[in-house]
């Protein structure tokens, strides 16, 4: 609880789950962006906003219970993983109580290697060292924030990467993040393959066994926290955070199609899913805000690390958070559920 989503404003957060159970808000200033007469993607929103939106999160008993339930009953049928490989954690954006938001997770204060969830805040921190510059975005700029979110394009991501430090340096995504609250991360690290060179070489530091010393981390429970926000446009700005949902919307149909399964393989039809991903040797993550046909609308995060091969784990575990979340309050036994249909594939 101490560390749920490692924020500087972390007394606050603790709070709202203390006191006998009643819910503290925190009050967010309805004057959110600024007056700013640049460009929409540039009115930024104050840096307390998005961290009072944060802070404002709940904790909720309810949705760690139904995590976890749900990890231990879709580890029961991949079998190739270990509880102690996967990192989940959901956030209910609209609570049915109309509460504050409410968030449950298993493992998700963990730090583990972001990889390409690591394009959410790159992108964030180019609109944001721009719209601080008082500038807009080179139309080249716009195409590869549009490929690397989009595309997940590698390429193009690393030129972000290369952008950001030629305005702001080679720590500014870091110093981003910690602004509107988030700590104990860290997304400074350029994608490379293969043996790193030059300045790579330099920053990346000591090889590891699976990545290297100051390979780009963070929490799934922070990777939720980023889509939270997008959910509020309170990422940098209103227009940057429609630019960015729309770059990584997805049409279900199209995105269940690929070799990795992933949170839209899970989704009935008539969802809709702003999505990004990113997997290694030994490594499949995926971070998705979540409108489903009834309404209903959530952010789902999971890490997962395999041993042998990619399993169905993370669509498992999104088909169930789904079926619950149109069918039921989330808080009866789970076996009540196993006749959802089989997901296809599964192993």
């Amino acid at each position: 609880m101490r560390k749920l989503l490692a924020l500087s404003a972390i007394a606050a957060m603790a709070s709202l789950a203390t006191a006998g159970g009643e819910d503290v808000k925190v009050e967010v200033s309805k004057s959110r962006v600024s007056s700013s007469k640049a460009d929409p993607a540039f009115r930024m929103v104050p840096a307390s906003y998005s961290n009072a939106l944060l802070c404002n999160l709940r904790r909720s008993e309810r949705l760690d219970k139904m995590v976890n339930e749900i990890v231990d009953q879709e580890l029961s049928q991949v079998r190739t993983i270990n509880k102690e490989d996967v990192a989940v954690s959901l956030i209910e954006v609209c609570p049915d109580d109309g509460g504050p938001a409410a968030i449950g997770h298993l493992h998700g204060e963990d730090m583990r290697y972001a990889s390409g969830l690591a394009r959410v805040p790159y992108a964030a921190a180019l609109y944001s060292a721009k719209g601080r510059n008082g500038g807009s975005l080179p139309g080249g700029m716009k195409a590869d924030i549009m490929a690397s979110l989009r595309d997940a394009n590698y390429g193009a991501t690393n030129r972000l990467i290369d952008h950001i430090r030629a305005i702001k340096g080679g720590e500014y995504a870091n110093v981003y993040l910690n602004n509107i609250g988030f700590e104990n991360f860290n997304v400074n690290q350029r994608f490379v393959t293969g043996d790193p060179t030059g300045i790579d070489a330099d920053t990346l530091g000591r090889k590891l066994h699976m990545n290297f010393e100051n390979s780009n981390r963070m929490t799934s429970n922070q990777a939720a926290g980023l889509f939270y926000l997008l959910a509020h446009d309170a990422l940098v700005s209103p227009g940057a955070s429609q630019a960015m949902k729309a770059y990584m919307h997805h049409p279900l149909e199209q995105k269940k199609i690929g070799p990795l399964q992933g949170i839209a393989a899970g989704l009935p039809v008539g969802s809709k899913i702003v999505t990004a991903n990113g997997y290694s040797v030994r490594n499949y993550h995926e971070a998705a805000l979540i409108t489903l046909p009834n309404g209903k609308k959530y952010v789902l995060s999971v890490m997962s690390k395999y041993n042998d091969y990619p399993t169905v784990f993370i669509p498992l575990v999104s088909r169930t958070i789904a079926f619950r979340m149109m069918t039921s309050t989330g808080d009866e036994d789970p076996s009540l559920h196993n006749y959802i249909p089989a997901l296809a594939g599964a192993r």
